[in-house]
């Protein structure tokens, strides 16, 4: 799936909680497209980017500690500890649905270095683009 894709979900999804939950719309449109980062191991090359692409950035680890981060600075502002639990909450969103499709997640690193997936898409995202689109159309 695209990082587009991934955002138009987040934006979907958190769109109707924006008013009364902004922080938490905020951090969940980031931790939607946030694991996407590992796209930029395709400076290095394809081999790398196949290589790289869904392992770290995709796991449960790095979900828990991406968010326990802002969580962690609730101290200083609540609304950070709102924030870091959206965050969490779109990086498990994007794990779920990069796990629907035939190249899979590598989500319980360093555990385990298998890839997960369900097969139930290729990298196609017309039909979730569209649902997206039309989910939007509806709400707003």
């Amino acid at each position: 799936m695209d990082i587009v894709t991934h955002a138009m979900m987040g934006t979907a999804i958190t769109g109707p909680w924006l008013i009364f939950a902004p922080e938490v719309s905020a951090g969940f449109v980031i931790g939607s497209v946030l694991p996407d980062i590992d796209a930029l191991s395709r400076l290095f090359g394809k081999r790398a980017f196949l290589l790289w692409h869904q392992t770290f950035t995709h796991c449960a680890g790095v979900v828990m500690a991406v968010g326990a981060v802002p969580i962690g600075l609730g101290f200083v502002n609540l609304q950070f500890t709102w924030c870091g639990l959206g965050i969490a909450l779109g990086m498990l969103l994007h794990i779920m649905l990069d796990y629907t499709n035939i190249f899979g997640v590598k989500c319980w690193l360093p555990f385990s270095s298998r890839r997960f997936c369900a097969e139930w898409s290729f990298f196609n995202d017309v039909p979730l683009i569209t649902m997206t689109i039309t989910a939007l159309v509806f709400i707003g």
